[in-house]
């Protein structure tokens, strides 16, 4: 999934290659939604790497709402981490308490 995203992100910005390559890390989620009626369900999965010490951390991420509507969606979402703080409190806390 990461190499996919990335070869994807790569051919229609190429200027993000050198982006990612020069920052302290990146994460890459792959995130699938479920809207019935009145209720939403999604999970997917992801990958950070630190390229500073070449590690990868793999994480699930999972949602639950309430609202009208029905509907799939499938979203793929690339961060990237400009400094190591930013990258160790999202490693630490995750994106909805990290102020990311």
């Amino acid at each position: 999934m990461r190499q996919d995203v990335l070869t994807e992100l790569y051919a229609s910005k190429p200027d993000t290659k050198a982006q990612i390559g020069s920052a302290s890390g990146y994460a890459i989620f792959s995130n699938a939604n479920i809207n019935l009626i009145f209720a939403s369900f999604g999970g997917g999965r992801g990958v950070v790497h630190n390229n500073i010490s070449g590690t990868d951390t793999y994480m699930r991420i999972g949602e639950v709402g309430v609202g009208l509507g029905a509907g799939v969606k499938d979203l793929r979402a690339i961060f990237v981490f400009h400094d190591n703080d930013a990258l160790e409190r999202f490693l630490n806390v995750g994106l909805s308490r990290c102020g990311c």
